[in-house]
C-alpha cells in the first residue's frame, strides 16, 4: 500500500525534513515560522510498503530516529508479496537495468560459417592463428616457443599493428604511385597484443636495432654515391634498402606475419605448433 508522507522543504538550506520537525535537521532553522507561509512549499512523498508490512512512525520528538519509518514487524519466511508489489519492483529493476548498461560496450559480430559458436576468442586454422579483432589478449604463453609468461621477467604482450589488403591490388606495381594510393585506401588495419618470451623480446629488439642500423648505413651510402655524381648507383641502393628493410621489418622483426582478414578476423601465421595445438581448432 502507498502511505503518503507529509514534508516541509528549509528554505534557508533546502533540506527536505519531515512535517512534524520542529527544526531543520541540518541548519536548525525554526521550521515551524515557515508553516504560516503557506503550503507552497510543502511536497508528498510515497513510500511503497508491501501488504502485510505496516510502516511505524515515531512521533516522538528530539530523539535519535524519530519520524523514521520502519517494519513494525518482520516478514515471514513463507511472505509472498501481492501481484502489485512485484510490478513495482520489476518496473524499478528494469529502470535501474537501463540507468547502469556499460557504455562503450563492444559488439563482436558472429562469426563466420565453419566457426564454433562462442564467445571472441582465439582458434587455430590448420597452421594458422585466428584471432577476433577485439578478442583481447592472447593465452600467457609465447607464440613462439610456447613457453608460458608468468610474470614481467619471464615475458611480455607487445602490441603490434598490422595492415592488409586484397591481393589483386598488386597488380598495381606497374605504377607504384598508383599502388601506394591504393594501398592506402584499400587496406584493413588491426592491432594484436602478442605474448612473447623474454629470449624473443631480446631478438626481436636485436632485429629493430639491426634494421636501424642498415637504414642508416644505406641512407649514408646513398649520399656518398649521388654526391660524387653516381645517380644511377644512389637510386640502386636507395630501391635494394627499401625491399630489403621492409622484407626484414615484416618478417623478422614481426613475431607473427599477417595472412588475411576477413569478417573482423585475423589469420596470423608462422605461431608455433604446440601454442596451436592447445588452441580450439575452427
Amino acid at each position: 500500500m502507498n502511505q503518503p508522507v507529509s514534508s516541509l522543504r528549509c528554505p534557508q538550506c533546502n533540506l527536505l525534513n519531515f512535517a512534524s520537525e520542529p527544526f531543520c535537521k541540518r541548519c536548525k532553522i525554526n521550521l515551524q515560522e515557515t508553516r504560516s507561509a503557506g503550503e507552497a512549499n510543502t511536497v508528498n512523498i510515497n513510500i511503497s510498503f508491501p501488504t502485510g508490512v505496516q510502516p511505524r512512525i515515531n512521533t516522538q520528538q528530539n530523539v535519535v530516529g524519530a519520524n523514521t519509518p520502519q517494519f513494525a514487524q518482520t516478514p515471514p519466511v513463507d511472505y509472498a508479496p501481492t501481484s502489485e508489489y512485484q510490478l513495482q519492483n520489476q518496473i524499478g529493476f528494469e529502470q535501474w537495468q537501463q540507468a547502469n548498461v556499460p557504455v562503450n560496450t563492444r559488439f563482436y559480430p558472429p562469426p563466420p560459417a565453419g566457426y564454433p559458436m562462442q564467445s571472441p576468442t582465439v582458434w587455430r586454422r590448420g597452421g594458422e592463428l585466428v584471432v577476433h579483432r577485439y578478442a583481447g589478449a592472447l593465452p600467457e604463453r609465447c607464440v613462439k616457443c610456447n613457453e608460458y609468461i608468468s610474470d614481467y621477467s619471464s615475458g611480455a604482450y607487445i602490441k603490434q599493428k598490422y595492415r592488409w589488403h586484397n591481393p589483386l591490388v598488386y597488380i598495381a606495381l606497374l605504377s607504384p604511385l598508383i599502388y601506394v594510393i591504393l594501398s592506402l585506401v584499400l587496406s584493413q588495419r588491426v592491432e594484436v597484443d602478442i605474448p612473447l618470451c623474454r629470449r624473443h623480446l631480446d631478438d626481436r629488439k636485436s632485429t629493430g636495432n639491426y634494421l636501424l642500423g642498415g637504414g642508416i648505413a644505406a641512407m649514408i651510402a646513398i649520399f656518398f654515391f649521388g654526391s660524387f655524381g653516381y645517380i644511377g648507383f644512389a637510386f640502386l641502393i636507395f630501391f635494394a634498402s627499401l625491399i630489403g628493410l621492409t622484407l626484414g621489418f615484416e618478417y623478422s622483426y614481426k613475431p607473427l606475419q599477417i595472412s588475411k582478414i576477413e569478417n573482423d578476423y585475423v589469420y596470423l601465421k608462422n605461431a608455433n605448433n604446440e601454442y596451436l595445438s592447445g588452441l580450439p581448432n575452427c
